[in-house]
């Protein structure tokens, strides 16, 4: 039971990294789609390391949203004829957990060489969130 816990916990935790790096990474307000690759290119530039931080969280806080889909699973393998649906449970947390990391993954090759031709940075900059 503890360690039940401590997972909620801790995709708790990873929530709340997760979404409190968008305000690290000057992300918030989320940025408007109508912003041009000039634009967006000089944002990279002028907050890199931000956004390299809010990146990393990120990945960080995916990685930590994953263990709630274990104990789920595990409870919901106790259900008679459920193991299936436990399997896909765990399944579908971990996929989740991995979107936010690719997600983070993107912004943070987008901010990797902030000055790189803007039209490279607003794809990646534009994958990420559309991840």
């Amino acid at each position: 039971m503890i360690n039940h816990r401590l997972c909620i916990w801790t995709t708790v935790f990873g929530f709340v990294l997760t979404f409190s790096s968008f305000f690290v990474g000057a992300q918030f307000p989320f940025p408007s789609p109508d912003h041009d690759a000039a634009y967006i290119g000089e944002f990279y530039r002028t907050h890199t390391n931000n956004i390299r931080l809010m990146a990393t969280f990120v990945m960080i806080g995916g990685g930590l949203t994953t263990p709630v889909a274990a104990v789920l699973g595990h409870h919901i393998r106790r259900i008679k004829d459920a193991s299936s649906l436990a399997y896909l449970e765990i399944g579908s947390g971990c996929v989740g957990g991995l979107v936010l990391c690719i997600a983070g993954f993107a912004w943070a090759a987008a901010a990797f060489r902030p000055e790189r031709d803007p039209v490279v940075t607003q794809a990646l900059h534009d994958v990420g969130w559309l991840v």
